[in-house]
């Protein structure tokens, strides 16, 4: 989806608006959290933390240490980690042990099936 010189302002409403609801969380529902967006004066998560107290959730291709720093340097409150998980059903296992990681590909979701 193309962004529009007009999120800015759809955002700078609702993020403001959805802080005023008694939310579990908001998760930052991007891939790719390196991703900067011009109207956003960079990352969508940097932009949404700056506006949004609560609990926050981050995806986006985060490692297990990416991942940890994030949460260290308040960038998140929790991660979600899917393909890392699908690829690896022992990850916490795995990461706590200093293994390998299986790569994901998108083959491995058709034998879920």
């Amino acid at each position: 989806m193309a962004g529009d010189s007009r999120d800015r302002d759809v955002f700078d409403y609702l993020v403001p608006e959805l802080e005023k609801r008694d939310l579990a969380f908001l998760h930052i529902g991007i891939f790719d959290d390196a991703m900067e967006f011009d109207y956003l004066g960079g990352r969508a998560s940097s932009y949404v933390r700056s506006i949004y107290s609560k609990t926050l959730v981050g995806v986006g291709s985060f490692t297990a240490e990416t991942g940890s720093k994030a949460i260290s340097d308040d960038k998140f409150d929790l991660l979600a980690i899917g393909r890392p998980f699908i690829a690896n059903p022992d990850y916490v296992e795995r990461v706590c042990d200093g293994k390998e990681l299986v790569e994901y590909s998108d083959e491995m979701l058709t034998s879920l099936i």
